[in-house]
């Protein structure tokens, strides 16, 4: 389930630039054309009927504080985001680009955010631009700090042993009907920081349907285990 360094960071970080470069040649018409009749603020459905896919994955960066006193741990992460934004455009028409560099304000984006903690986005590059290419898959990959709920305690010999945080994810005001997670979320170590003060023994990805008393309609919730130990210090 791991995804590569390769495919995840650097293929995009490589597309940023060639994007960035690319976008200069396309005219202010053309640039017009493709979103034209275009709102961030309209959820991005091919028909009434058909949810909005999107894909999640994790990278673990560090883990950056384990704040005993308010039971929370602290992540940087890399949060990859996918899904189906309609704006198709032909590459003829556009001296052969596939993939253009946008400013991540002028797309309509996930209102993704964490229910057992908080999560905010880093102002840096990754951050504020997305790429939309030829056939309307927008790839987004901002860095964000997690700050989440977890049962850590000073003097508990679980933080030398192992303690699990779970990360709950999901939609802050859409159901399934209309934005659907994807069943197959993941969460990799591939960036993780060699000079962290805690090694991480494991991690894992799980989308959830749920439902609640309140309300028929289903939830989506994706579901990101992480256990981790406090390195021995010599």
């Amino acid at each position: 389930m791991a995804t590569s360094r390769l495919t995840f960071l650097s293929l995009l970080m490589v597309c940023l630039a060639r994007s960035a470069n690319c976008t200069e040649l396309i005219s202010d018409a053309a640039w017009r054309s493709i979103f034209y009749k275009y709102s961030r603020d309209v959820l991005p459905q091919t028909s009434l009927h058909d949810p909005v896919n999107v894909s999640v994955s994790l990278t673990l960066i560090n883990i950056r504080d384990v704040d005993f006193l308010a039971k929370e741990v602290e992540i940087d992460a890399w949060l990859m985001l996918r899904w189906n934004s309609g704006l198709r455009f032909d590459p003829s028409n556009f001296q052969g680009i596939e993939s253009i560099n946008v400013e991540a304000s002028r797309l309509w984006r996930p209102d993704l955010d964490i229910y057992n903690g908080e999560m905010r986005f880093t102002n840096n590059a990754l951050s504020n631009r997305m790429i939309l290419s030829k056939d309307g898959i927008v790839t987004w990959v901002p860095k964000v700090k997690i700050r989440v709920l977890c049962d850590v305690n000073q003097f508990d010999a679980k933080l030398f042993s192992g303690v699990t945080c779970i990360i709950k994810m999901g939609s802050w005001t859409y159901i399934e009907f209309f934005v659907y997670l994807k069943d197959n979320p993941t969460f990799d170590t591939n960036d993780y920081s060699p000079f962290s003060s805690f090694e991480v023994m494991n991690t894992t990805a799980i989308k959830k349907t749920l439902y609640y008393s309140c309300c028929p309609e289903v939830y989506g919730e994706v579901s990101f285990s992480f256990s981790f130990k406090k390195k021995n210090v010599l």
